[in-house]
């Protein structure tokens, strides 16, 4: 399998390829404590995977707004539940830290 050539990969060739299983560790960032970790940790970081989760909208025309943040780096996962406020400033500082490249996951 070359996947290197292409930008497709077959049904065949992702059957193939081993099933993978993240074993670090996964904080819910919703106490003082958590936020203080997840601050030191992420300041550190060059490189963090973004995600968002939102309700499912089973209307046509109905949406809603994001209601976690995943923040993956190389040790933690990072799960920020947008109902406690006091993460956006980490967030935000986060988001807009030019040194620290985002990609999605």
């Amino acid at each position: 399998m070359n996947i290197g050539q292409s930008r497709f990969i077959s049904r065949e060739s992702l059957a193939e390829l081993p099933i993978g299983r993240y074993e670090g560790e996964v904080c819910i960032v919703e106490t003082p404590e958590a936020l203080a970790r997840a601050r030191a940790e992420l300041s550190a970081e060059g490189i963090v995977g973004l995600d968002t989760e939102t309700r499912p909208a089973f209307v046509k025309g109905e949406h809603h707004l994001p209601c976690l943040v995943q923040v993956a780096t190389a040790q933690s996962v990072y799960l920020f539940p947008l109902r406690w406020k006091e993460s956006f400033s980490l967030l935000t500082a986060m988001l807009g830290d030019a040194r620290i490249v985002k990609t999605g996951i």
